[in-house]
């Protein structure tokens, strides 16, 4: 981020001072360059945790954005950096694949118990009794509701949130303990 924005102010301090700066800026490599400038600072500002922990939904828009108007604007921007543009798409969308392919989607059942360690949720996953092992990692979204639309308004404004397994699978499935500390989580 540093060296995009040094970059950036580089050239806008340049053409400042030669008095060429809107000859420079009519260009559309140079407005594409603004554009993927701007779109880097979308990333950064959104990924504060402030936003992160305020507003989820503000963070993953902010870099969706971001991302698109980075890679567009560094694309067009100079072509040299297509090939760059385009292995960075690609990585991001085999990981997105690969991480489908490993989802599991199971009911769970979520049950507040409020007299364990002032507000504790167990939850249970009867269905999940093979497949993973103590250490690993489970990432939990809820869905409330059933049907299409509960799925696609989880999938697009919650986040799955990383749990660890503490024990190797038994025959009743897989269950969490879960203290909230903080958060609306």
């Amino acid at each position: 981020m540093l060296c995009a924005n040094l970059h950036g102010v580089g050239f806008i301090y340049n053409w400042a001072i030669n008095d060429t700066f809107y000859t420079k800026i009519a260009l559309p490599q140079f407005q594409y360059g603004f554009v993927a400038l701007a779109g880097a600072d979308l990333l950064y500002l959104g990924s504060r945790q402030f936003i992160r922990e305020k507003s989820y939904t503000l963070f993953l828009l902010s870099h969706i954005v971001g991302l698109i108007a980075t890679a567009v604007g560094m694309a067009y921007h100079f072509p040299v950096t297509v090939p760059y543009v385009v292995a960075g798409v690609i990585a991001y969308a085999l990981d997105r694949v690969l991480r489908i392919a490993r989802t599991r989607t199971t009911t769970a059942y979520l049950t507040p118990m409020q007299h364990l360690n002032n507000g504790t949720t167990h939850v249970h996953m009867p269905y999940l009794t093979r497949g993973y092992r103590a250490g690993q990692h489970v990432r939990v979204r809820v869905v409330e509701g059933t049907g299409i639309i509960s799925w696609i308004r989880a999938l697009a404004f919650s986040r799955p949130r990383p749990f660890t397994i503490a024990s190797r699978p038994s025959g009743s499935g897989a269950e969490l303990y879960v203290k909230k500390e903080c958060g609306a989580f």
